[in-house]
């Protein structure tokens, strides 16, 4: 049996749910206070394993809506109750359209080493089509910023397949992801899950999916 262990922290909360996402995720941003809150008393009540805690997650939804009071108590809760692994890799995904400079400086402190930021595109019309709430320029600051507050470790996000994208979009998206120097760059494409927004759009004939063909 592992001696090590991770830890998933789901924080449900979304500005606005984007065309494709099935995952948990509510809107109500009033009620995070109360979930945070909450989440404090699971941890106490889950606590106690022998395995070292080896990684931390905290995905969602959007945990970078979180205060950073918030993910510093958080951590602390955690690690008061947990053995923690000296080299935990503690990640944190982040929606570009919700931080700045100042709040990754910030989030640098409360011990989160590892940021996987959803760019999905650097492209106005993808982001717009999936709902997202930022801008290409708004990716590209992130990223920046994320380096000039000190994090080694970013992760970033790509998705290709939208119904309008062409060839040569993708691969100017790929183009910029790696330009950019993440550590880690994942590449995903837009699948239709039943009853999102997007499967919505499918069955009314309002948007085509691509063929296969086209997609390899």
């Amino acid at each position: 049996m592992s001696d090590q262990a991770a830890i998933y922290v789901h924080i449900p909360f979304c500005v606005k749910k984007c065309i494709y996402c099935d995952f948990y995720s509510k809107t109500n941003l009033s009620l995070i206070s109360d979930y945070v809150k909450s989440l404090q008393k699971e941890i106490e009540r889950r606590a106690g394993p022998k395995e070292k805690i080896s990684s931390i997650y905290f995905g969602g939804g959007t945990p970078s809506l979180l205060t950073i009071k918030d993910i510093d108590l958080t951590l602390q809760t955690i690690s008061d109750r947990f053995l923690i692994s000296r080299n935990v890799e503690v990640s944190l995904e982040v929606n570009p359209g919700t931080i700045d400079l100042n709040y990754l400086r910030e989030l640098k402190k409360t011990g989160i080493n590892r940021l996987s930021i959803g760019v999905q595109s650097f492209n106005d019309d993808k982001l717009k089509f999936l709902g997202r709430i930022h801008t290409a320029e708004q990716a590209v600051r992130a990223i920046d910023d994320a380096e000039k507050a000190g994090f080694n470790t970013v992760s970033i996000d790509l998705i290709y397949g939208l119904a309008f994208e062409t060839q040569n979009v993708w691969l100017k998206d790929l183009k910029k992801g790696v330009s950019m120097t993440p550590v880690h760059l994942s590449c995903y494409m837009l699948t239709i899950e039943p009853g999102t927004p997007l499967d919505g759009k499918v069955k009314k004939g309002l948007i085509s999916p691509l063929g296969s063909t086209t997609l390899s």
